[in-house]
């Protein structure tokens, strides 16, 4: 199967109340790929009203990323089984990917 075809199956399959969060998912991994540098944040999660060039170092808020307390601690549990792994030493490699 192809993959096109595979990621469509999977949308389908999908509850409604996490639609939202897929296409987001989606959008963010398509704005990274058009990237020409692909390790600089894509512009839909970044401050663009940000000035200063310390602004990219600042730590992202729910509203620049257009989520809801509730879909921020849905996430932040789905990701909790990770954090042993990416908290181990030696992962800090990782980050600047």
């Amino acid at each position: 199967m192809q993959t096109r075809e595979h990621l469509h199956r999977l949308v389908d399959t999908l509850p409604e109340s996490e639609l939202t969060a897929a296409a987001r998912f989606l959008t963010y991994l398509r704005d990274v790929t058009a990237q020409p540098d692909k390790g600089a944040p894509a512009a839909a999660l970044t401050n663009e009203s940000a000035a200063t060039p310390d602004a990219a170092a600042r730590p992202l808020r729910l509203a620049d990323l257009g989520w809801t307390q509730r879909q921020a601690a849905e996430t932040r549990a789905r990701l909790a089984t990770f954090e042993e792994d990416w908290d181990a030493p030696g992962m800090e490699g990782y980050d600047d990917l």
